[in-house]
């Protein structure tokens, strides 16, 4: 057996021995197992709602563009729309059978999407390959269940093939992949199971209950935060858990309190971890315009008869189950990854981006990671889950987690403890990582921030060869001025000083899918330590 065999067989194993034992069995059925359910429906009828059901979040995307419909920052022209769309990306795909255009803010997008749902039916076959897998079919009937409850004007046809679409999923939970795609499932077995009638629906919500009973305390941990550790996916969940929130109030099932404290947490944790302007930091695979935003969510909850959040002041707030921080002095707002690259048995959306940050000040992004516009196989996706695209550092070339093809996690890295330290003067974190392992170092690095600086630092275990890299917003306009760099963006000016010589080169910011827009990055070699200067003149 040749070297590389070797290689790609031990890639092989450092990526399946963290998967569970009821993974690998449930991957090796759907390998072998086709499921089969009856296309008899009955005569489909739905319970009413029997309190108020509130307003769900309602998507301002623009769905349609002339005659194109809109989805990841791509067109496709809406009267070839099934055939031109399978030559589209899966996760393009996807999103075109979810439906969220059905739940838009605007009334003639939810015309036109009702037009495409009627073509939808009459031309995709039951069991379709995309249309009918599990994650878009939960994703589309529970669009579909809220839609009718807001708005009540779905055809009985329409009906019977969500009620099909429901018998179908019920029988193919995604037991192999687990995380987030599991507790969509859920969730829409739940809500069908409240909103059809039947003995069939009875076992649907009795079976999404049994799911979400099991995975929510696993999955929600127990600082708010969401096990896979994006801040997107979060905000996705905190929605999946308020809507089934308006549900059980709705239709006055109990919702549990241990559910009610996550939830509660989780929005503490989602407003910690928005930058000022509005919007989520870039940790793992994170984009804008795929979930909710922060005051989207925040809206919907006290809607729902949640107590308003308050303000978050001047502090460190630091989550110490999933890693996270939140530095906020003197309009100064530093967001840090101490933590795991998420779940061992469910690394799909981690980057490899341990110890990287983002800076926010005076409600403007200034260094950021880069993003993520796509989930395709290939250069871009290797490049943006790379430790190289990230506010942090690289060593010998090689990535802090052994990330490879699109969502697939192999040799990876454990964060070490964090330690903080706070005085008047200045606030201390400190964090380290031992993803370089097989080379024998470990990477620490050091923030300090105080009224009128940020300053990191970075130490290295054994003498390597190390680069340190910051990426700059594409707001942040860069000028040399000898052995100093000056940031100018809004009124303020931010001048850089390192210990070792700086280079600013050309990058490019992802973020939104789709979307590419050029940037510039500072890159600094070192080989045992370097300190990083920030001062907001």
């Amino acid at each position: 057996m040749n070297l590389f065999m070797l290689k790609k067989w031990a890639l092989y194993f450092h990526t399946i021995r963290y998967l569970k034992i009821s993974q690998l069995f449930w991957q090796c059925v759907r390998k072998i197992y086709y499921p089969t359910v009856s296309m008899q429906t009955p005569c489909v009828q739905w319970n009413a709602v029997c309190s108020e059901w509130k307003k769900p979040v309602l998507r301002k995307d623009q769905f349609f563009e002339n005659n194109n419909v809109l989805f990841l920052n791509e067109p496709c022209h809406c009267d070839a729309i099934w055939a031109e769309s399978q030559k589209k990306s899966k996760l393009w795909q996807y999103h075109l059978h979810y439906f969220y255009g059905m739940l838009s803010a605007d009334r003639e997008t939810r015309l036109r999407m009702h037009d495409l749902l009627t073509s939808w039916v009459m031309h995709i076959k039951p069991f379709q390959m995309i249309a009918w897998d599990p994650y878009p079919i939960s994703l589309r009937v529970n669009n579909l269940i809220k839609y009718q409850l807001t708005y009540g004007d779905l055809s009985e046809s329409m009906l019977r093939s969500m009620y099909l679409q429901v018998r179908y999923l019920a029988v193919m939970p995604e037991y192999h992949l687990l995380g987030n795609h599991l507790l969509e499932n859920a969730r829409t077995l739940v809500f069908a199971g409240v909103f059809f009638q039947g003995v069939e629906a009875q076992k649907w919500f009795k079976l999404g209950m049994r799911i979400l009973h099991r995975e929510i305390p696993e999955q929600i941990l127990s600082d708010g935060g969401y096990f896979e550790l994006s801040p997107m996916y979060h905000a996705l969940i905190l929605e999946l858990m308020l809507d089934l929130c308006n549900l059980f109030q709705a239709y006055q099932v109990f919702f549990p309190e241990a559910w009610m404290q996550r939830l509660q947490k989780m929005r503490i944790w989602l407003q910690a971890m928005t930058h000022p302007d509005g919007e989520i930091a870039f940790f793992n695979d994170a984009a804008l315009g795929m979930a909710p935003t922060q005051s989207q969510l925040e809206n919907y909850a006290v809607e729902l008869g949640l107590p308003v959040l308050p303000e978050i002041k001047d502090t460190i707030i630091y989550f110490k189950d999933s890693g996270y921080l939140r530095l906020q002095k003197n309009k100064k707002v530093l967001l840090l990854d101490c933590a795991k690259v998420g779940p061992d048995y469910q690394p799909g959306h981690a980057h490899a981006d341990t110890l990287s940050f983002e800076l926010s000040i005076d409600g403007q992004r200034c260094i950021v990671n880069s993003g993520t516009n796509t989930y395709e196989i290939g250069k871009n996706r290797a490049w943006q889950r790379s430790t190289a695209a990230h506010s942090t550092v690289e060593i010998d070339q090689k990535n802090s987690s052994m990330i490879w093809s699109a969502f697939r996690v192999a040799k990876r890295a454990y964060p070490g403890t964090v330690q903080i330290k706070k005085n008047k003067q200045e606030w201390c974190v400190t964090g380290s990582h031992n993803g370089y392992r097989a080379l024998g170092v470990v990477h620490t690095r050091q923030w300090v921030l105080t009224e009128s600086e940020c300053i990191v630092s970075d130490y290295c275990s054994e003498p390597c060869h190390a680069i340190s890299r910051y990426y700059l917003h594409p707001a942040v306009s860069v000028e040399r001025d000898n052995n100093k760099i000056i940031l100018k963006v809004k009124n303020h000016q931010m001048t850089i000083v390192s210990d070792h010589v700086m280079n600013v080169n050309c990058s490019q910011y992802y973020p939104e899918f789709g979307k590419m827009i050029p940037s510039q990055v500072i890159e600094s070699s070192f080989s045992v330590n370097t300190q990083f200067h920030l001062r907001v003149d």
